[in-house]
């Protein structure tokens, strides 16, 4: 594990996690994940890009998927920050419940050093 938060511009910035407590359609979820990647800078922050959404339902989950059977949800990325310019950022990852209509955003702070 890495226990800092500065990447040289050959690293990979890698994170998982774990959904929990969604709804479901007889135990099948409906979960998208939004990954948007905001640029922190003297003036604020600026939008910067984003990563592929990722959807968790009954088209990319197996069949036997079944959340009532204490089935949870993984979920991660691994993004080279090479594309990325020296400076502060922050990762939004927004979790939205098709199923509940909930929505939750949890922030993950990095930096990427002077190559």
């Amino acid at each position: 594990p890495k226990f800092d938060s500065s990447y040289a511009t050959d690293d990979v910035l890698s994170f998982m996690f774990v959904i929990y407590n969604t709804g479901h359609d007889d135990g099948m979820p409906d979960v998208t994940v939004e990954y948007d990647f905001h640029q922190v800078t003297a003036s604020g922050e600026e939008f910067f890009n984003r990563a592929p959404p990722q959807e968790l339902n009954n088209s990319s989950l197996p069949d036997f998927f079944d959340v009532t059977q204490g089935f949870q949800l993984i979920t991660g990325q691994q993004i080279p920050v090479a594309s990325f310019p020296a400076g502060d950022y922050r990762l939004e990852i927004k979790v939205t419940d098709k199923e509940d209509s909930n929505e939750i955003s949890k922030d993950l702070l990095f930096t990427v050093e002077e190559g």
